[in-house]
């Protein structure tokens, strides 16, 4: 993680192996003891707010 960020903030862009984030993919990175990168990893809990009346889109 610490690379990561530290890469970030030395170019402006993290490490190839975290890409960039789009609506549609939801790709999010999971630091832990091997890091990876998830699709969507909140997709039952968004799916299960879309017919709320109150949902906005939002990201729990």
């Amino acid at each position: 993680m610490q690379r990561q960020w530290t890469t970030f903030a030395t170019s402006g862009a993290p490490l190839a192996s975290w890409p960039q984030y789009d609506e549609s993919r939801r790709a999010t990175m999971v630091f832990d003891e091997i890091s990876r990168v998830v699709d969507d990893p909140e997709r039952e809990k968004r799916i299960a707010w879309e017919g709320y009346d109150g949902y906005r889109g939002q990201s729990l």
